[in-house]
């Protein structure tokens, strides 16, 4: 049975109720629907994304928060600053945790998993022991005095 793509345009031998000649117009199809889903619906899937956006994201960075905190004080909650003629006793809180990196003693073997500067809590190469807690101006001074 001869039938029209309704794609293209082309003749083609259809089977039962085929509209379409080829994967490829159908795959065609569906991505000019979505693209003109968005453009007549265009304030609407806006507003959309941001909100999903926003409902990730605030749930990741959540996640990640109680993350860092639990490798925070399980190194004692504290800038672990050894760099000579520089005190250092800022603490760990939940307001300024933003303000703490995790200085590697040893330079990783291999790449590991990494999203935000934290690692993978559930990767096998994440080792607490290997790693001391520094505030961020510490931790620059820790690199600069190592070079």
């Amino acid at each position: 049975m001869l039938k029209i793509c309704d794609v293209c345009g082309k003749e083609f031998n259809a089977i039962r109720s085929q509209k379409r000649c080829s994967k490829d117009c159908s795959h065609k199809q569906h991505l000019d629907y979505d693209k003109n889903f968005q453009q007549t619906h265009k304030e609407w899937y806006r507003t959309y994304k941001k909100d999903w956006i926003k409902r990730t994201h605030y749930s990741l960075r959540k996640k990640l928060k109680e993350i860092k905190l639990s490798y925070c004080s399980a190194l004692g909650n504290k800038c672990f600053n050894h760099v000579q003629n520089f005190n250092c006793s800022l603490e760990v809180s939940e307001y300024n945790l933003s303000m703490f990196d995790f200085h590697h003693l040893e330079p990783p073997s291999t790449p590991s998993n990494k999203r935000r500067g934290l690692e993978n809590p559930d990767s096998k190469n994440f080792d607490i022991s290997k790693v001391i807690l520094l505030c961020s101006n510490c931790h620059r001074l820790e690199h600069y005095q190592s070079k």
